[in-house]
């Protein structure tokens, strides 16, 4: 299992980086919103089992970096 994994979020530097990839990869940032080259918003759905509260801790933290970055989750 995952029991022994500390999730934790992004440092302000590993968002930095995760930036200058998705922008080298021909993503931009429109506003709050990242875009694909072709304009459309970058979105997804994240599915984890509620019950778990392991798994929500880490959904919880993955959905925060990855809006930080402009990803609608």
């Amino acid at each position: 299992g995952m029991d022994g994994f500390l999730a934790k979020p992004l440092t302000r530097r590993e968002l930095e980086q995760a930036q200058r990839l998705l922008q080298q990869a021909g993503f931009r940032k429109q506003g709050a919103s990242l875009e694909d080259a072709q304009g459309q918003a970058v979105s997804f759905t994240l599915a984890v089992n509620a019950a778990n509260s392991a798994q929500s801790r880490m959904a919880a933290i993955i959905q925060q970096d990855l809006q930080a970055l402009g990803i609608a989750v």
